[in-house]
């Protein structure tokens, strides 16, 4: 009976300790599966795969992309509970913006972009806030091993800002993040008018020679609001000019520009009319829809989340894979236009002078040393503060960034020839766009100032014969003219990127495919990266862009390097040495190519 009653009791022991050693294993991995930041959860560790690492100052770039990309999930996630929170209308949100990052916050530890990188988020997750009358800044405290390799570093907290007043996050207009200090943002444009292609009631009078009087008596007869000559002569300079520009600009000083009373004659009257005249070359329409192409972008949570690059110290390079395309932004290693290899050849020259005509240009510490600042001109209020009429106009600094960034500076983006000059024309604001007359003294006044590259981001749908008349002379006498082949996604022509003499620069994306919003075409002469173009946006902030406005300038660029090489390169040289070292995307479409352009040039001489 003992040895029975022992037996049994041994038995129920075994038997009772299994059950708790059962028990406790269901409750540690409960515990586990509900601890979102345990180390051993797959929502905050990624598999390390075999990707190699040659230097501590890759896996730094890495790290800190990754640092970036997390704050601006967090803040993404921080301005949800806040939107709830204003829901509610309580006193205060920060219950609100806390108990919503502990419930979401592990979604932004694991991207699988970090692809070759252990990412370990240990507790305690701590969140601290304080507020100004704008912004709520918070630092969100948690442990963070990120290791790949045998490289590993410490993240010991997070910190960003939300704004206070906003609207529901679906439809925020911008996302800000900070990366070392310098303020970024994804900001949609304004949207231009695009109501009609023309003023209605203008014209403009191209002359062969100088009109006679009984022309002057046919147009003093017709019913005129106002007359004007075409270019500002005065703004020219004419005199200042070396002799072959005065002779260029001179025969156009004779133009003019009409404005008549519609209720009385129409544009179709007033051609039959004056162009029966054997002094009038041409009678053409007033454009007016150009308005600048960039695209409106989405608000996009997981924007900032990518690999890193190997490259110079300006803080956004890492971001700039049209330069250096490692797959961020689940892009395509290699889909870039190889500029690390460029600059070995060449950083530009400052003899070489870019004229922007687009929005105004801001006084950016990364790009204002390469401004000419006494060349440039502000058309839109008649002078020479060229900085842009609206806080929302960036346009034109992001545009003028893309080309002169300062490389190497510890600051913002690397520019694609930053020793080369801007001359900075500012012809368009926000949603006004502009019009014939303005982009025509606009290029004669920055040819006749010594520009040998322009760059129009900008453009619309009508043709204008004076138009193409002038960018045809100009090309012919060694001007290169390049502008945006619009944002629609069809073949359907804009100019002035379609007219005769001007380079016509479609857009691709970080796959080396043609960017889904590009128009394309036989009329397109080169393509270059034009989404999620990171770049200046004011006076020390930088955001990202898509468009063909962003690939343009990017050509521009290029163009720059060449002329430096080759001051003598004209247009039609240019072109061909752009489209014969262009890489093929594999669907026959050219997609510029740096360093092979530049090599090309070398090889040649």
């Amino acid at each position: 009976m003992p040895k029975t009653g022992t037996r049994n009791s041994r038995s129920g022991q075994v038997t009772n300790f299994l059950i708790f050693g059962i028990f406790v294993l269901i409750a540690i991995s409960i515990l586990i599966w509900m601890n979102p930041y345990s180390s051993s959860n797959p929502a905050t560790q990624n598999k390390n795969l075999d990707v190699k690492l040659t230097n501590p100052q890759d896996f730094q770039s890495i790290v800190n992309s990754f640092q970036t990309s997390v704050e601006t999930c967090l803040r993404q996630y921080s301005r949800e509970g806040l939107y709830l929170c204003k829901k509610d209308n309580p006193k205060s949100c920060r219950t609100y913006i806390k108990n919503y990052l502990k419930l979401r916050g592990a979604d932004c530890f694991q991207e699988p972009s970090y692809q070759g990188m252990t990412v370990t988020a240990n507790p305690p997750f701590m969140i601290d806030f304080t507020e100004t009358l704008e912004r709520i800044n918070i630092k969100v405290s948690i442990n963070t091993i990120v290791s790949q390799g045998n490289f590993e570093a410490i993240i010991d907290s997070y910190t960003f800002s939300v704004l206070k007043e906003g609207d529901d996050p679906a439809v925020i207009p911008s996302e800000m993040f900070d990366i070392d200090g310098q303020e970024a943002s994804l900001a949609p444009p304004p949207q231009p008018d695009k109501t009609t292609p023309y003023s209605a009631d203008q014209a403009i009078i191209s002359y062969k020679m100088p009109p006679g009087q009984a022309l002057q008596d046919a147009i003093s007869a017709l019913p005129l609001k106002k007359k004007e000559k075409m270019f500002n002569s005065s703004q020219l300079k004419l005199a200042q000019l070396d002799d072959e520009a005065r002779i260029l600009l001179s025969g156009l000083l004779y133009d003019d520009i009409i404005t008549f009373d519609t209720t009385k004659i129409d544009f179709e009257t007033i051609h039959k009319k004056l162009s029966a005249f054997e002094e009038v070359k041409n009678v053409t329409r007033n454009a007016k829809d150009y308005s600048s192409h960039h695209m409106k972008l989405p608000l996009l949570r997981d924007m900032m989340r990518g690999r890193g690059a190997v490259g110079p110290n300006d803080p956004f390079f890492r971001f700039q894979w049209y330069l250096q395309n490692r797959g961020q932004f689940a892009g395509t290693p290699g889909a870039d236009i190889s500029m690390i290899n460029a600059w070995n050849i060449t950083h530009g020259s400052p003899n070489v002078t870019i004229a922007v005509i687009d929005e105004g240009i801001y006084s950016n510490p990364d790009i204002s040393l390469n401004i000419i600042r006494d060349k440039s001109y502000n058309f839109l209020a008649n002078n020479r503060n060229t900085n842009p009429m609206m806080r929302s106009d960036t346009h034109g600094t992001h545009v003028a960034g893309v080309i002169v960034s300062q490389v190497g500076n510890g600051r913002g983006i690397a520019g694609i020839c930053p020793k080369c000059k801007i001359i900075n024309m500012l012809v368009l604001s926000g949603e006004d766009g502009t019009d014939s007359r303005t982009i025509m003294n606009a290029v004669l006044l920055a040819v006749g100032n010594g520009a040998k590259i322009v760059t129009m981001s900008l453009g619309g749908t009508y043709k204008s014969d004076y138009e193409e008349y002038i960018f045809k002379t100009l090309s012919d006498r060694g001007i290169i003219f390049l502008a945006a082949a619009g944002n629609d996604g069809t073949v359907e022509k804009n100019y002035p990127a379609a007219y005769t003499g001007v380079i016509a620069v479609g857009a691709t994306d970080n796959t080396d495919r043609i960017a889904s919003f590009s128009n394309y075409g036989d009329w397109v002469n080169i393509y270059a990266p034009g989404d999620l173009i990171v770049s200046d946006c004011g006076t020390s902030s930088y955001c990202f862009k898509s468009g063909t406005s962003m690939a343009t300038p990017m050509v521009a660029g290029v163009v720059g390097l060449m002329k430096s090489l080759r001051p003598d390169m004209v247009p039609e040289e240019a072109l061909s040495l752009l489209q014969e070292s262009a890489d093929d995307n594999g669907e026959g479409i050219h997609r510029l190519n740096a360093e092979k352009t530049l090599k090309a040039i070398i090889e040649s001489r």
